[in-house]
C-alpha cells in the first residue's frame, strides 16, 4: 500500500460534496494522510461551518482563490505540495 503524508481534496458545494468528502477523509486514513479541504473561493465563515459539519470534525481548509476553480486548484496542489489531490464530479442525468 502507498503511503502519503499529505492530501488534499478539492470540494464545492455540489450535490456529491458530502460523499466525495467522506470518501476522502477515509481513503486519507487509509493512507496515513493527513486531509485537506481545498476551496475555490475566498474565505467564507458559513461554509467552513458547512465544510466542519459535514466532515463531523475539525478540519483543514484552504481557502484559494484564482482566475478559474481548476486554476485555484492546481495553484493549491503545488503551493501545499500534496502528494495525492483527490476530486469529485456532478453526476449529471
Amino acid at each position: 500500500m502507498i503511503k502519503y503524508r499529505r492530501a488534499g481534496v478539492a470540494s464545492n458545494f455540489s450535490p456529491t460534496f458530502s460523499a466525495v468528502l467522506a470518501e476522502a477523509d477515509a481513503f486519507a486514513r487509509h493512507c496515513g494522510a493527513e486531509l485537506e479541504i481545498v476551496h475555490a473561493a475566498s474565505f467564507d465563515p458559513e461554509k467552513e461551518r458547512r465544510f466542519i459539519e459535514k466532515m463531523g470534525k475539525e478540519a483543514s481548509i484552504r481557502w484559494v482563490e484564482s482566475e478559474s476553480p481548476a486554476q485555484a486548484i492546481i495553484a493549491a496542489a503545488a503551493h501545499y505540495r500534496y502528494e495525492l489531490l483527490i476530486a469529485g464530479a456532478l453526476h449529471i442525468e
